[in-house]
């Protein structure tokens, strides 16, 4: 009996590990998507882009919304989007929420923290959550703040029972300024990423004014209440335990108030552009990014540009390339010539050669470090945001993205991309076939984790 017992117990932690480390089917392919990947079927629209059934297929696998009535700012690089971002915080009345994957207190961060705690002295109420991993700070760098009455919380520590989701880490990138204001990027709060692209990283965000804002908040909230290492309110890294754990949480959030609630306002319209917010969670049984991205490629006619450091789609992703490009799409591709991650250089680059075969054309940028993030579909269409195109963003970390069919907008996203190109180097079929080594298959069991 107590041989069984010992045996169940092994077996039980051996699951639980499989599914919280994202090594696993059950948690880094999500049961939805495994079953679309089996049967080798991606997501299409019944309608083009612009369509109201475009849309409506988009409520429908991506879970969101178009909300009207906002305006939208492209902030290409650092030196534009940092001083936008400390001009609203000196401006900000009430609150500032920030989620970020890295806050450095480093000259950058420095600046940004410094506004920050003179935005408490007036009053402002100040909420700062970073990653645990993706984060070169640690709390003690953040002590004068929270002394000043900032609110600081570390996401995932690895402590307590939160070793469990080490492999879900939040990679979001969202700053809240009194819930009428919102920024959306790529861009950490880092040295990194101040200068024009080509001295600092190259990289883009955007400030949205508008009703989309509280869609925004609200997924600040959910990475605010995730953060930490406090049980209530936060989700297990388990496909489909969300429902489950809800219902334990419910009485003892009710009596305890344990969770942040954002005051959503009734903002009136700012603009004319119409903007869907997309946020996924690694518990959720689909992968909202994946059917994005498919949905929108799947719809291209003409053209699909994309931006990416790290590009090794998942498997329904890639079809969607390949098929695009096989109807004659003209798919381009940019990506890092030398990724700031070896591992995953050789991995990706080791596949770029079956991209090429099948006609899609393909950059290596080796100007800076590429952390730009984005996809333009038939000059009609924009996704950005945090999510990059490998299995990581798409089926394991917390992330969001914007999209949008302004025109203005996108000429502006599609101009700068095109400059991109310019300055990046073209691969041939013949250059992708010599990145192929031993290495890729020696690190090919890793490739989910990328």
């Amino acid at each position: 009996m107590i041989k069984k017992y010992r045996l169940i117990t092994l077996l039980t932690l051996i699951l639980l590990v499989l599914t919280t480390s994202g090594c696993s089917t059950i948690s880094s392919i999500r049961p939805v998507n495994a079953f679309r990947s089996a049967l080798n079927i991606t997501l299409k629209s019944d309608g083009d882009i612009g369509t109201a059934q475009f849309e409506k297929t988009l409520d429908i696998f991506t879970n969101s919304k178009v909300t009207q009535g906002n305006t939208l700012q492209v902030l290409e690089n650092g030196e534009h989007f940092f001083p936008k971002l400390l001009e609203e915080i000196e401006a900000a009345k009430e609150y500032i929420d920030i989620a970020m994957y890295d806050f450095t207190v480093d000259d950058i961060g420095s600046e940004v923290l410094e506004e920050l705690e003179e935005a408490l002295k007036r009053g402002v109420k100040v909420k700062i959550t970073y990653d645990h991993f993706g984060c070169e700070t640690d709390i003690d760098d953040f002590k004068e703040f929270i002394e000043d009455g900032g609110d600081v919380r570390t996401f995932n520590p690895l402590k307590s029972w939160t070793f469990f989701r080490m492999n879900s880490r939040n990679h979001r990138k969202i700053i809240v300024i009194d819930g009428v204001k919102a920024f959306l990027s790529g861009l950490n709060i880092s040295n990194n990423y101040d200068g024009n692209g080509v001295q600092g990283w190259r990289d883009s965000g955007v400030l949205i004014q508008g009703p989309a804002c509280n869609d925004i908040e609200k997924v600040f909230a959910l990475s605010w209440n995730q953060a930490g290492s406090n049980w209530l309110g936060m989700n297990l890294p388990i496909v489909g335990s969300n429902p489950f754990k809800r219902i334990i949480d419910y009485p003892f959030i009710k009596l305890f108030g344990n969770l942040y609630e954002p005051k959503l306002l009734d903002i009136l319209p700012t603009g004319d552009v119409d903007i869907r917010i997309v946020e996924q969670s690694p518990e959720y049984i689909d992968s909202y990014m994946i059917n994005l991205y498919t949905i929108a490629i799947n719809a291209a006619k003409e053209s699909v540009y994309i931006s990416t450091p790290y590009f090794m789609p998942p498997k329904l992703v890639q079809k969607a390339l390949l098929d695009a490009a096989k109807r004659g799409v003209d798919v381009r591709i940019l990506t890092q010539e030398e990724s700031d991650l070896k591992l995953f250089k050789e991995l990706a680059q080791g596949e770029l050669h079956v991209y090429k075969k099948h006609g899609i054309r393909i950059w290596g940028w080796d100007k800076s470090v590429l952390h730009n993030k984005l996809a333009i579909i038939d000059g009609k269409y924009f996704i950005g945001g945090s999510v990059n195109l490998d299995s990581r963003s798409m089926l394991m970390n917390y992330e969001v993205a914007y999209c949008t069919e302004n025109q203005s907008a996108i000429k502006k996203y599609s101009d700068d991309y095109l400059s991109d190109l310019e300055l990046a180097h073209e691969y041939s079929y013949e250059e992708t076939l010599k990145m192929i080594t031993s290495k890729n298959i020696l690190y090919a069991p890793l490739r989910g984790q990328m």
